[in-house]
């Protein structure tokens, strides 16, 4: 017998593969087995990507906080400058949405890191859960 290996099936639970007979339970334990390969696969390849871009965006950091607390300090101080020398409130409204829109940035960078973050973290008083 040729193919002695295999167990031996009743003929309507056979299914033909590569000119061997092989029970249907085998092949969906095959196709159960492979699924869950790639399924794990997926994953491992989506913790990798995960880990490159955390570490992408963190080693970024140091330069998104230098420009945006350089934008919010600084628009703060000309608020205040520009009240003091020329109270015009369409030219305050400028200033004080451009240093709030500096602080914003720098706290939603923040929490854009702690979301992807892959392992819990710190930053600056704000956790990951």
């Amino acid at each position: 017998m040729k193919n002695n290996h295999l167990r031996v099936v009743a003929a309507n639970d056979a299914v033909p593969v590569g000119g061997a007979l092989v029970s249907r339970d085998d092949v969906k334990r095959a196709l159960h087995t492979g699924g869950q390969l790639a399924g794990t696969m997926a994953k491992g390849s989506f913790t990798a990507i995960r880990y490159a871009v955390f570490y992408m965006l963190m080693w970024l950091r140091i330069l998104v906080r230098v420009v945006t607390s350089a934008c919010a300090g600084l628009g703060l101080l000309a608020l205040v400058l520009a009240a003091v020398f020329k109270p015009e409130w369409a030219l305050m409204w400028k200033i004080a949405s451009f240093s709030f829109c500096g602080f914003l940035a720098g706290w939603l960078y923040d929490g854009l890191l702690l979301w992807i973050s892959p392992e819990p973290m710190m930053l600056d008083g704000r956790a990951t859960e």
